[in-house]
C-alpha cells in the first residue's frame, strides 16, 4: 500500500510537473506572440511614418510647382498687358499720323461737302431745275 501511495504520489508529482512545464510552455507561447504583435505594430508605425513623411514631401513639391506656375502666370500676363500698352500706343500714333495726313484731310473735307451740298442728278431733264435752284 505504501508502494500505491508512492506511485499515486509520485504520478500526482509528475502531473504537478507536466502542468507547470506546460503553463510554462503556454507563458513562453504568449510572450512570443506578444513579441510578434509588438514588432508588426512598430513595423506599422514605421511604414505610416515613412508613408506620411513621402505624401509630406509630395506635398511640398506640388506647392513648389504651384508657386512657379503662378509666378509664370504672373509674369505671361504682365508681357501680355506690356504688349497690348505697345500695340495701343502704335495704333494711335498710326491713327494720328493718318489723319494728319493730306490724304485724310481732303477725304474729311469731302464727306462735310457731301452732307452741305445737294448731288447733282443724273438724269439730263433735271438738270435744268438742278442750276435754277
Amino acid at each position: 500500500m505504501a508502494e500505491l501511495e508512492a506511485q499515486k504520489q509520485q504520478r500526482e508529482a509528475d502531473i504537478l510537473a507536466q502542468k507547470q512545464q506546460h503553463e510554462a510552455e503556454l507563458a513562453a507561447q504568449k510572450q512570443q506572440r506578444e513579441a510578434e504583435i509588438q514588432a508588426q505594430k512598430q513595423q506599422l508605425e514605421d511604414e505610416m511614418k515613412l508613408r506620411m513623411a513621402e505624401l509630406e514631401a509630395q506635398r511640398l513639391q506640388r506647392d513648389a510647382e504651384m508657386d512657379l506656375n503662378k509666378a509664370e502666370l504672373k509674369a505671361n500676363e504682365q508681357r501680355f498687358a506690356e504688349e497690348q500698352a505697345f500695340r495701343l500706343k502704335q495704333d494711335t500714333r498710326r491713327k494720328a499720323k493718318e489723319e494728319q495726313s493730306l490724304t485724310a484731310r481732303v477725304k474729311k473735307y469731302s464727306v462735310c461737302l457731301k452732307n452741305v451740298l445737294p448731288r447733282m442728278p443724273a438724269d439730263p431733264g433735271e438738270m435744268i431745275s438742278f442750276w435754277d435752284t
